[in-house]
């Protein structure tokens, strides 16, 4: 046991590590690879124990799993089993049920955040075509998903990291299916829960497309040059100067094809352009636009303006009307053609803009990512569709104060792009990534061959060697990534960039952490005043769970479990019971984060698709909350007696 100076030190840098979280001044793997450092330097950590949480069979097992997972999700079989399971003639409440028991079963095997990222695009296009709104499901989804988590030891990385903190503190590893002793339970209770109150409780909000397409003239302008134009043959900068509109507004032209599409601009014959067929004839899209690509007869012009703010401006600015430029009557559909499509997506933590205002975004996001921005909304908002006309208007007019407002991690943008779009930005990055895409209207699933399947066949016999008990996970995982090396199912190249290094380095961090509350004498002191308090074993259990779920919801998960697991072992100790509800408590209450869009990455992935608020989160999430720890806490000491 350590100094009372150690014991006071680390419950000082512990607090501090949970402001600076809530605060959200650094990332949270930054912030909590810092405490480590602070109990290591001041020699509270040994050099083998600050670095053994880097080595932790938990950790590992975590990495392990992020490639084998992504080669799974890559074949497209969750997508089409999803899309069979949800139906077409369900109503919402059937619907919400067929949702949450499908993820809830699957969350069972596949790690909780690639699962989510899966399923928030095959929610939004289902719930699309049934005509329900999108944010009904989505929230719902995500707890399904994290209550799931619970019933294997695969199930969320959290699990892999409570069961490496206990066998490293000589407890014996946790059963594959322990946790679902009580989580099955309690988890099912909250899905009836979930089917009877979701679709009166969580708003109607639809995504961006279906707010574009409801409310076309509010966000776009469509305008047709006539033969009578005089600015034919000149330069779209002319035409975009005269209406005061700034270029980066001028999503596309439309063209009929007459056999010179480019016109004078030779430059512009290199590039590739997208022949299709409508019912007046034969067209041709000029995406991205050029600013020297000269106007011709017949051109229609797309810009990401709604009319009543271009109009207002020109009145504003004395702009003299435009001959030969004839308004035409605007429709979401019409935007997209062959090798464009709309693509919603929410912008990641190393996107180029965030921190940056809405005008700069809209001015260079098509040089950045070769896209044309029609929406925005913002993190924590509905948005409703006045509210992106204001902000178009705002763009256009640069003393308006919402045209400097900065771009945040997790909003949500509506784009026109290349049919490449995700290949280049999003197949492959996740919320830390540039975009996270969760959506797209106009795409065409590619076909599956028989070697897609063979990466499932894998998984499979990656779960049969685990739950027969002949291998750990970390040697089944690692076997099953040389596997998929092997036949070529994945590269060397893509499954490093398949890890969440990030989270890796949190996760390490925290398992060091944990060791500096046991040797500093902490996690001993909170045990002891426990048991001098009184409290039965019952009473510290719910204790317990209660703390490490408030913790949950502010921080991170795997933060909370690496606090909660030594205070779980040492109160067991001062109590002289068996350890193992306590710490079975922790690895259920630091997964189980209902209440905030904070408390755990998934949440956090669902807020800007569903247009959720806090209150949204808070009125849905803590009934869930408080039927789940009852359960659990009844549950606990009956399943793993004292």
């Amino acid at each position: 046991m350590g100094s009372v100076w150690e014991t006071a030190y680390v419950a000082v840098v512990i607090v501090g590590m949970l402001i600076t979280l809530v605060v959200g001044l650094l990332t949270p793997e930054t912030v909590v690879f810092i405490a480590m450092l602070l109990c290591w330097n001041a020699g509270i950590l040994s050099l083998d124990e600050a670095l053994k949480g880097f080595s932790n069979s938990g950790m590992l097992a975590v990495g392990s799993l992020f490639v084998v997972v992504k080669a799974v999700e890559k074949t497209g079989v969750v997508d089409r089993i999803a899309r069979h399971v949800f139906g077409f003639r369900s109503s919402e409440h059937i619907g919400m049920v067929r949702v949450c028991l499908l993820v809830f079963f699957l969350s069972a095997w596949f790690n909780n955040t690639p699962l989510v990222a899966l399923f928030i695009p095959i929610i939004k296009d289902w719930a699309r075509m049934r005509g329900f709104a999108a944010s009904t499901f989505l929230m719902p989804m995500c707890h399904a998903v994290t209550m799931g988590g619970l019933l294997t030891m695969i199930g969320t990385s959290t699990n892999l990291v409570v069961d490496g903190l206990v066998t490293d503190n000589g407890e014996p590893p946790i059963g594959f299916f322990e946790p679902a002793y009580v989580a099955g339970p309690a988890g099912l209770l909250c899905i009836v829960f979930t089917a009877v109150f979701a679709v009166r409780i969580l708003p109607r909000n639809g995504g961006l497309f279906r707010l574009v397409r409801d409310r076309t003239k509010d966000l776009l302008t469509e305008i047709e040059v006539e033969p009578d134009c005089p600015m034919i043959g000149k330069p779209i900068t002319l035409l975009t100067a005269n209406l005061n509109v700034p270029l980066e507004l001028l999503v596309k032209i439309r063209r009929p094809y007459t056999g010179d599409v480019f016109g004078q601009s030779s430059a512009l014959k290199t590039q590739t352009s997208n022949f299709y067929k409508v019912t007046k004839g034969n067209y041709v899209d000029i995406y991205p636009v050029s600013p020297v690509e000269p106007i011709q007869a017949g051109d229609i012009i797309f810009l990401a303006c709604p009319l009543p703010a271009m109009l207002d401006l020109q009145v504003s600015t004395v702009a003299k009307p435009i001959k030969g430029i004839k308004v035409l009557d605007v429709m979401a559909v019409d935007l997209p053609g062959r090798g464009t499509e709309f693509v919603e997506a929410v912008l990641g933590s190393n996107n180029k803009f965030i921190g940056k205002s809405v005008g700069e975004l809209r001015a260079n996001f098509q040089d950045s990512y070769g896209a044309n921005v029609i929406a925005v909304r913002r993190l924590n908002t509905s948005a409703a569709a006045e509210d992106f006309a204001d902000d178009i208007k705002a763009s256009l007019e640069s003393a308006d104060v919402r045209a400097n407002e900065p771009i945040h991690v997790g909003d949500t943008v509506l784009l026109l792009a290349k049919d490449d779009f995700e290949t280049r930005w999003g197949v492959d990055h996740c919320v830390s990534g540039d975009f996270f895409v969760t959506s797209r209207v106009g795409a065409v699933p590619r076909a599956n061959r028989w070697r897609d399947y063979l990466p499932l066949l894998i998984f499979a016999g990656m779960l049969a060697w685990v739950t027969s008990k002949q291998a750990d996970m970390v040697q089944a995982a690692m076997a099953a990534i040389g596997v998929l090396l092997v036949t070529g199912c994945i590269s060397a190249k893509k499954a490093v960039g398949y890890v969440d290094w990030a989270l890796l380095l949190l996760i390490g961090s925290a398992i060091g952490l944990s060791k500096s509350m046991e040797n500093s004498g902490l996690a001993d002191y909170v045990g002891d005043a426990i048991a001098e308090g009184g409290l039965s074993p019952w009473s510290a259990l719910f204790c317990l769970y209660a703390v490490t779920m408030f913790i949950t919801e502010i921080v991170t998960n795997n933060a909370a479990a690496a606090i909660g697991v030594p205070l779980a072992l040492s109160i067991a100790k001062a109590l002289d019971v068996s350890p193992k509800p306590f710490y079975m408590a922790v690895l259920i209450a630091a997964s189980a984060s209902f209440i905030t869009p904070i408390g755990y990455q998934t949440n956090t992935m669902v807020w800007a698709p569903g247009g959720y608020s806090f209150l949204d989160f808070a009125k849905y999430g803590l009934p869930l909350s408080i039927i789940y720890a009852v359960v659990a806490v009844l549950l606990l000491p009956t399943v793993f007696p004292f």
